[in-house]
């Protein structure tokens, strides 16, 4: 496996993929979410990089800045999956009375 170059994934053009799919997900900076799944975003940024890299030999950057914001939308529309299945399991699997609270 080709290892990720952080300074290519981090740069600020980058960046900019990252904010664009947030935002085509209609997500603003001031979602309470924003900065974690713009980490997030980040992450599969880098995932995505490296397995670009090791399944195509043609290092366009077109193609690979189309490939990552599509891993980069799947990754974070699971991501905003497991938070509303998180916290529907915090809102209605512990009512006051099956916690001992109620009645």
């Amino acid at each position: 496996m080709k290892p990720v170059h952080f300074e290519y994934v981090l740069s600020s053009s980058r960046e900019r993929v990252i904010h664009a799919v947030l935002h085509r997900l209609h997500l603003t900076p001031g979602t309470p979410l924003y900065e974690d799944l713009f980490v997030e975003g980040q992450l599969l940024f880098a995932a995505a990089y490296a397995d670009y890299c090791t399944r195509f030999t043609a290092q366009d950057e077109h193609q690979i800045i189309m490939y990552a914001s599509q891993r980069i939308r799947w990754g974070l529309i699971d991501y905003l999956r497991r938070e509303r299945r998180h916290q529907a399991t915090v809102n209605y699997g512990l009512s006051p009375a099956a916690v001992g609270g109620g009645g």
